[in-house]
């Protein structure tokens, strides 16, 4: 067996050099969790939380500082506040992709983010290298996360922001060039930042707790770089982070996996269809498609029964949500806005104060129930549901959904995922979204992801007249 100073290291020269070597199609595939990243953090970069953490946290660079740019803005500010406020953007609409079987967590926001953000400070660095460094720092922190989970993320963990801390350390510290000792140390300090707790969901701190992962997880590569160091077992030994969570799972087995295959190419990531918790999508999906065949009204619903597993029933806390925050974790709110509205986009969980009358009559009328015979993911755990509609004409229909859309059982065409990030990039002509797309998607033909970055800065409206 080896010994934790062992495995780290191994884990850290994985990360440096030692990867399995990244196709081609797996790097263009890879490439759609990064556009859509990029899509739900300007869509995030529009928010008024957004313009309230930059305007508190957004410091003045100093001398010989790496600089990097506020997504939606060409300021730029040190690398570490970048990724703060633009992790921070990609999580804030809950939008941006999920993974559902090992980190149990949110791993593009953090890895994509970082990525990108120490690129802008590196010219010379490629889309195909962004990209590489995204799928190498996100398998980093599925593999913790296989290790510690599903223990860690039930016993209230938020593992989006504690596994994204490694994962945010994992891409900055390839692009900056540490070598592997260097990143053992900067993973340690990681074990010690990682933070973050889900008793917070339903609020701008969630999102905030992202950000900092990603704050910290460039900070600790900085500071590596630097030569600070971390002491050896931080992260696998007798009372380092992952053995603090571990239950006879063999870390050595799961950390020489690496890569093989790369966990964020498999069925547990989701490119979410709608801005709100995963655990409730495949309920939404299933009431959209039951009103789109049956063409019933919100009005004319009597009852509905929604039919979950008792962890994902555990994440949807608010039964009657106050704002769009805590929207996003509410089951009832999800259902009757697609049984009402008949979607379930941005604009439909902006909300402020209580629900309207005709939405609240039906979230009244929904009725949600554990069920232990779904069929359950890695993690132990079902993103499945079932669901039943009960019409006041005395009609009822029933429909059961195994996979979460977006995810690889129920996949996302790159058509809609280009109508959702043109509806991210909004006001911004749906020609100019579509550019911005069809180049993130084609990550080896950008030869300098730092030019690409420029356009991240919608248009102005003088800019976009006839």
């Amino acid at each position: 067996m080896a010994s934790p100073a062992t495995l780290e290291l191994r884990l850290a020269k994985f990360i440096v050099g030692d990867a399995p070597a990244v196709s081609d199609a797996e790097v263009r595939q890879a490439a759609r969790h990064v556009t859509d990243l990029v899509g739900v953090a300007i869509a995030g970069t529009q928010q008024p939380a957004f313009h309230r953490l930059v305007a508190n946290v957004a410091d003045q660079p100093g001398q010989n500082q790496l600089l990097a740019r506020i997504w939606g803005s060409n300021r730029r500010v040190s690398l570490k506040e970048a990724g703060l406020i633009n992790g921070f953007a990609g999580h804030i609409h809950d939008f941006d992709d999920d993974e559902t079987g090992y980190a149990i967590a949110h791993v593009t926001v953090t890895a994509g983010t970082a990525a990108i953000v120490v690129a802008d400070a590196c010219p010379e660095v490629s889309g195909a290298e962004v990209v590489k460094t995204y799928l190498i720092a996100s398998e980093a922190a599925m593999r913790i996360g296989e290790i510690i989970n599903p223990d860690h993320y039930r016993g209230g963990w938020h593992s989006s922001a504690t596994l994204g801390s490694f994962a945010a350390c994992a891409a900055a510290g390839r692009i900056l060039g540490l070598a592997s000792e260097q990143m053992r140390h900067a993973l340690g300090m990681c074990a010690s930042f990682a933070s973050g707790i889900r008793a917070n969901f339903g609020s701008d701190t969630k999102p905030l707790q992202v950000g900092k992962a990603v704050h910290d997880g460039i900070l600790a590569a900085e500071l590596a770089k630097a030569g600070l160091t971390s002491a050896t077992g931080a992260l696998f030994g007798e009372t380092g982070f992952a053995h603090m969570f571990q239950r006879g799972r063999d870390a050595e087995a799961i950390i020489e996996g690496f890569g093989r295959p790369y966990r964020s190419l498999g069925n547990t990531m989701v490119i979410k269809a709608y801005p709100c918790c995963t655990a409730s999508h495949t309920a939404i999906y299933s009431m959209l498609t039951l009103k789109g065949e049956h063409g019933f009204k919100g009005s004319d619903v009597a009852s509905v029964v929604c039919h979950i597993d008792a962890v994902a029933n555990g994440l949807l806390i608010y039964d009657r949500p106050t704002n769009g925050a805590e929207a996003k974790f509410s089951i009832t709110y999800s259902l009757a806005i697609a049984a009402q509205l008949g979607k379930a986009g941005i604009a439909e969980f902006e909300l402020e104060g209580s629900p309207g009358e005709d939405i609240l009559s039906i979230m009244e009328r929904t009725t949600v129930q554990e069920a232990e015979d779904l069929p359950t993911l890695a993690s132990g755990a079902s993103v499945a549901s079932r669901l039943q509609v009960e019409l006041k004409d005395g009609r009822r229909f029933e429909r059961f959904q195994e996979f979460v859309p977006g995810s690889v059982g129920e996949p996302m065409s790159d058509g809609d995922l280009e109508n959702k990030f043109i509806k991210c990039l909004h006001p911004a002509p749906s020609k100019f979204a579509s550019d911005l797309f069809g180049l993130l998607m084609e990550p080896g033909a950008i030869r300098s992801f730092y030019a690409c970055i420029d356009r991240f800065v919608l248009p102005s409206e003088d800019a976009t007249r006839d």
